[in-house]
């Protein structure tokens, strides 16, 4: 929506000026020179007020001018009278930005970068600098993007923005092409002397092409997140700590780096904020920053569900956070019939009384995804199809002797098995044992929580009725599913060095909690392997 304001700035000052001093701000890559043409206004009354249109306005803004249109910086305020000025969006991009309206989420477009436009021997040239140093220079107005990437286990997400603006110009993703299903195989292929990081950098050079489509030279600022393992992968940090009791991080601390010291043909730097402690990762710190849990002072839980499960819980004043190995169940890995959410994935299932499945897939089903899985074994539970711990009973119709032993047939080849069962049992009992470690530390009370916001691609289109029923989450007035919360909080710190502070604040508050050797997480566990809600 377009701004207006009434001109009551002082006299000889342009309208660039004008509208600062009505706390309206108007974009300027060039600093008032005219040379980039991103001011633009219409002067709806009191034209005859300003000074002439010059020869860069006549440039930028052509036959535009004959309908009221003026650069702001090229308007000067000649006399005082009654003056009424339209700024349209376009011409507002660095102020306020809502990434996530429905969570109230909204930034001011501060980041660490910045274009100066600079006129030279008659050429206009773009400057780059960083944090005042110069960081790039090349003849023309060109552009000055930003990427922020998630760096998965399982996928490597990406999203390009516009620096200035703050606008997502193209999201992406593509599977992390390194070989082992989860962080410790890595680990381990890794130290006996497996290279994983070349093959990560060439996914993530992957992303970047698919992104920006030819537009890499103008990407001058990253911000990357991941858990642990990927983090210190992406940097090229020592891996012996994390791969052996207390499972320790290198660095928990920010890190920035040129890009292409880091193997990525890019001319910016590459951020990462801090990490929490063990595998819990950057990435979680992103979440948390997305989700604005933390400015609540009732009880919550932040959940973000993948190969490695990442829990961060308050009591409302302290926060405390885990790591739980759940696998790559909920990926789709391991499943007789498991694939990743995409084309042909069945992402949800309703069973009849005489077990028909009612399938929500996207085309012709081909095989389950994690939430299809979740989905399908809370129906079968609550059918007494499956008993309590985890034994297929069920008799006829839809089950059946199969290769892999006793199984329930879904849709076609597409078959639910008792070896399934178990991936799925093992999954879910560390994300709650996880769970009940952190609310048992933090005296939260089953029941007692005001909010529950899961996050990641399977947090979104997780049924959270048929996990809660299969005790994998505990039940909660409010659920909210935040998304790729990794990602926004990528995009918010991208934007703004307010949110990296912010980010750096709650890395520090945040309490790490170790899971290994834990007698009451072992307890927990074995516990947790019943189907049914916690109790």
């Amino acid at each position: 929506m377009a701004a207006r304001i009434q001109v009551t700035g002082s006299v000889g000052g342009n309208l660039l000026r004008c509208a600062r001093e009505s706390s309206v701000t108007i974009r300027s890559a060039c600093g008032g020179l005219g040379l980039c043409g991103k001011c633009v206004v219409r002067v709806l009354r009191g034209a005859e007020l300003l000074s002439p249109p010059t020869e860069a306005e006549r440039e930028w803004l052509g036959e535009r001018l004959e309908s009221g249109f003026r650069l702001a910086c090229q308007a000067f305020l000649l006399r005082a009278g009654d003056l009424e000025v339209e700024i349209p969006p376009v011409s507002r991009g660095t102020g306020e930005l809502s990434l996530l309206p429905a969570l109230g989420i909204r930034v001011k477009v501060e980041p660490p970068v910045q274009r100066v436009l600079v006129s030279r021997e008659g050429k206009t040239f773009t400057r780059v600098l960083r944090g005042g140093s110069p960081l790039a220079e090349e003849e023309g107005v060109g552009e000055v993007l930003g990427i922020a990437l998630d760096l998965g286990t399982t996928n490597l997400v990406g999203y390009l923005l516009d620096l200035e603006t703050g606008e997502i110009l193209s999201a992406a993703a593509v599977p992390n092409p390194q070989p082992g299903e989860d962080v410790m195989t890595r680990l381990t292929l890794s130290l006996q002397g497996e290279d994983l990081r070349a093959p990560l950098l060439s996914g993530i050079g992957a992303l970047i092409r698919r992104l920006c489509g030819g537009r890499e030279r103008w990407v001058y600022e990253v911000t990357a997140v991941g858990n642990s393992v990927m983090h210190h992968f992406f940097f090229n940090l020592p891996l012996d700590s994390l791969a052996r009791p207390p499972f320790s991080p290198h660095t928990l601390l920010p890190l920035e780096r040129p890009a292409a010291g880091l193997g990525l043909d890019l001319p910016g730097w590459v951020y990462s904020p801090p990490l929490v402690g063990g595998f819990v990762g950057s990435d979680c710190v992103a979440d948390l920053l997305a989700s604005r849990l933390w400015q609540r002072s009732e009880p919550w839980l932040l959940v973000d569900i993948g190969t490695n499960t990442e829990v961060v819980l308050s009591d409302g004043k302290r926060m405390f956070a885990c790591s739980c190995a759940s696998g790559p169940a909920f990926e789709g890995g391991r499943l007789t019939c498991g694939m990743r959410a995409g084309e042909g994935a069945i992402w949800g299932v309703r069973l009849d009384d005489s077990l028909n499945p009612s399938l929500q897939v996207a085309g012709t089903p081909l095989g389950l995804c994690g939430s299809g899985a979740v989905d399908l074994l809370a129906e079968l539970v609550k059918r007494k199809a499956v008993s309590a711990d985890g034994r297929m009973v069920g008799e006829g119709g839809r089950f059946r002797e199969g290769r892999h032993g006793r199984e329930f047939v879904v849709h076609g080849e597409v078959v639910f098995t008792q070896s399934d069962v178990r991936e799925l049992q093992l999954a879910k009992a560390a994300v709650a044992a996880g769970i009940e470690v952190l609310m048992d530390l933090a005296g939260v009370e089953l029941g007692g929580l005001s909010c529950l916001a899961v996050a990641g691609a399977f947090g979104a289109s997780l049924n959270t009725e048929s996990a809660t029923s299969i005790g994998m989450l505990p039940p909660t007035a409010r659920v909210i599913k935040l998304g790729h919360g990794a990602g926004l909080g990528a995009q918010l710190m991208l934007l703004s060095a307010r949110e990296r502070e912010t980010a750096r604040e709650l890395a520090r508050k945040i309490e790490h909690v170790s899971l290994a050797g834990r007698e009451d997480f072992k307890k927990r566990f074995v516990e947790a392997m019943r189907l049914g809600p916690l109790a």
